[in-house]
């Protein structure tokens, strides 16, 4: 399947849209190719659903220690989204 969107200039029909195949991932696969891919500026959509929470395991994400957001993964640290 494909979806379309628009590049932010005053459209000519469809000759200015960019088109990306949709491929449903796994969190693993996903993970996978951000680590062995190179680094690359893209946009994205995701879209996931929860199926399970484990009570017993806890849940936590690595935060900002100013503002308690969580930080962003690059190449070589963590950054604050703001």
């Amino acid at each position: 399947m494909l979806v379309s969107k628009a590049i932010g200039i005053t459209p000519v029909p469809s000759l200015l849209r960019v088109y990306a195949k949709v491929e449903p991932l796994t969190i693993a696969e996903l993970n996978e190719f951000v680590i062995i891919s190179e680094p690359q500026v893209i946009e994205f959509v995701c879209t996931g659903m929860v199926t399970d929470i484990k009570l017993e395991k806890g849940w936590c994400y690595v935060s900002c220690s100013r503002c308690t957001k969580k930080l962003q993964r690059t190449v070589s640290s963590l950054r604050d989204l703001q």
